[in-house]
């Protein structure tokens, strides 16, 4: 609610000490703020960025926040200690640049676990989209290639760096080092089948651990 009344728009991250983010539709814009208790507190404002679309997608426990916001085009953001830093993705695997090209046309960041792991999706010239991780350096990227599908998104992670993947072949759990047995940098794909079905979608997941 906004003084009490509800708000249009779309509640989209929460963590664990209770704040959540979220995006507000107005006649002018889109704008983020930050709530808790069921209510709008504040409004989330990205100092040395001026754009009428703002759009937080998640924060951790650390209360960072990620997003994207439109200024000619989509360009992700990281919110941390009052400090906004504008993201965006660079294409360097040459195996990308080949099938896609190198112009990129949007960033969105979509996840931030609590150390600071970063999902994000990049579209290319066509509108196809690709998945990506980036974190602590957000000039520094990591590219998640599902092979055999055309596009890729990530939105949700876990504290274990567990990533949920959709692409147009099905859906499936990356994970870049940590699962036990795998060597440090190998990646790891977990389908996740669904019956009767021919897109899967996964958004977001958590584990948790004593």
């Amino acid at each position: 609610t906004l003084g009490g009344a509800p708000t249009g728009g779309v509640l989209q991250g929460i963590n664990r000490n209770g704040t959540f983010v979220g995006e507000g539709w107005e006649s002018s814009g889109i704008t983020g703020y930050y709530g808790s208790n069921g209510a709008y507190t504040s409004q989330i404002v990205l100092p040395d960025i001026t754009s009428p679309y703002i759009r937080p997608r998640s924060i951790n426990d650390s209360n960072e926040v990620v997003g994207f916001y439109y200024s000619g085009e989509n360009h992700g953001f990281v919110l941390d200690n009052g400090v906004a830093t504008a993201v965006n993705y660079v294409v360097t695997d040459p195996n990308l640049i080949s099938t896609y090209g190198s112009t990129v046309t949007g960033t969105f960041l979509e996840g931030v676990n609590n150390a600071g792991l970063i999902t994000g999706v990049w579209t290319d010239a066509n509108g196809n989209q690709k998945a990506f991780l980036t974190s602590p350096d957000p000039t520094t990227f990591t590219d998640i290639n599902v092979p055999g599908a055309t596009w890729a998104q990530d939105f949700g992670l876990n504290n274990l760096n567990d990533v949920v993947v959709s692409t147009d072949i099905g859906s499936f759990i990356y994970n870049p080092a940590t699962s036990p047995g795998v060597p440090p940098g190998t990646a790891v794909f977990l389908p996740l089948p669904v019956s009767g079905t021919t897109d899967t979608f996964q958004f977001q997941f958590n584990v948790v651990t004593n």
